[in-house]
């Protein structure tokens, strides 16, 4: 039988050397057996172990979803119907999260887009919505934060003279 070192598998299969470590002492892979020299050999099985488990995760199964959908693929007489089940569990999932993202860039968009002109930061609703804790997308803060300048939002930052005021006599 043909095995691989660690080194061999992770170029194999694309991932790292402590990527290879990290998801054998997750139970992912199959503890290595050892050879004379006291080197880890894999089996040549373990490249396409590893590129499902990559797989899972770019598609957002989490590390305790992959082994369940691992099982179920390494026991090929287990009930596939929870393949679909955990499918359907992590569209959902994935949908929900799209759909917070979405939520908190308009709300973003919305506190940026009052922001504009403000030379204070206890005047800009960026500040004030960031400085009273949990986000109330209705309404700035009450009690706004001490006052400072923002230096980085270039809507509060004064007006460049271009000038012309100047060269008016």
């Amino acid at each position: 039988m043909e095995t691989l070192t660690v080194g061999q598998l992770a170029a194999l299969a694309g991932v790292s050397v402590e990527a290879v470590r990290f998801y054998e002492r997750e139970g992912l892979l199959d503890e290595a057996a050892r050879g004379p020299s006291g080197y880890r050999a894999f089996p040549v099985s373990a490249v396409g172990r590893l590129k499902f488990v990559q797989r899972a995760q770019q598609l957002g199964f989490k590390l305790r979803e992959v082994k369940k959908l691992l099982a179920v693929w390494l026991e090929h007489d287990l009930p596939h119907g929870e393949v679909c089940g955990a499918v359907d569990d992590k569209v959902a999932d994935l949908e929900a999260q799209a759909q917070d993202l979405l939520q908190k860039a308009e709300a973003l968009r919305l506190l940026c887009s009052t922001c504009r002109g403000l030379m204070l930061a206890e005047d800009c609703p960026v500040m004030q919505a960031l400085a009273a804790g949990p986000l109330d997308e209705s309404a700035p803060s009450e009690d706004p934060p001490t006052s400072f300048r923002c230096r980085t939002c270039p809507g509060c930052q004064p007006p460049v003279a271009t000038g012309a005021a100047d060269t008016v006599g």
